[in-house]
């Protein structure tokens, strides 16, 4: 169900998109640049405060993640490229050209969203509430590193609590949470939207689910929610809300 919307792409495409990152992201001075390589995970980073130690043992981070969020979905050989640099947010440009931007100031932080990253390169987003969703979902389950949106914290419980502080308790609907997603940074509604998506996600896939990520990934890549799942999406927001009172 993955190898057909994500087929790995060839030695020849990895060396051209590799190419086109370090172009992209490197000044004309990044003969200094340093790179590290773990199997299939290529860093580079074009900032000269971060360390070849940094560099390397982010490359052996996102390895490890990487296994175990591919072991999860059942894909395997994809090779992924992460930059490092002067960004203001993480990204993948574009899931299959396999390239990461991770701003070089989460680094001594170690806030470094990689996990969330790494799912995007696998998985893409067909659909940005459930793509985000997932994103964040991965993080606390497979990444090494506390980071955006929620930090380590219970993504149920701060649902609540940013509703609470945000609308008086009022939710927001998950299409307006998915607008949200794409406020300016800094929005604490833009927060709010992401924490929003990995709770509905988590709760798709534990609750709705039980788990069974395969079930799952057959809805996220249709976007059918009735066909998969016996209810529409309306039907399940409403089951969502009913589940967060418990963490009120």
């Amino acid at each position: 169900y993955l190898s057909e919307k994500n087929p790995d792409i060839s030695r020849r495409d990895f060396v051209r998109y590799g190419a086109l990152a370090a172009s992209l992201a490197l000044p004309a001075c990044a003969t200094l640049a340093i790179t590290k390589q773990v199997d299939n995970i290529h860093v580079i980073s074009n900032d000269s405060s971060v360390s070849e130690k940094q560099v390397f043992d982010l490359a052996l981070q996102a390895k490890r993640e990487y296994e175990k969020i591919s072991k999860f979905l059942g894909v395997s050989n994809i090779s992924i490229n992460i930059v490092i640099g002067d960004y203001r947010y993480s990204r993948t440009l574009y899931h299959k050209s396999r390239i990461i931007e991770i701003p070089s100031a989460l680094i001594p932080r170690r806030k470094v969203p990689t996990a969330h990253e790494i799912t995007h390169v696998i998985t893409g987003k067909p659909n940005l509430l459930l793509g985000e969703g997932l994103g964040v979902y991965f993080q606390d389950k497979f990444g090494e590193q506390d980071a955006h949106p929620n930090f380590g914290f219970d993504v149920h419980e701060l649902t609540v609590k940013g509703a609470k502080e945000l609308f008086q308790n009022r939710m927001p609907s998950l299409d307006t949470a998915t607008l949200y997603i794409e406020y300016p940074i800094g929005d604490k509604r833009r927060f709010l939207g992401y924490i929003m998506a990995g709770s509905f996600v988590r709760y798709l896939i534990e609750e709705v689910f039980n788990a069974d990520i395969k079930r799952f990934m057959g809805m996220y890549y249709s976007v059918d929610y009735k066909r998969h799942t016996g209810k529409s999406f309306g039907e399940l927001e409403k089951a969502w809300i009913e589940m967060l009172q418990k963490h009120k």
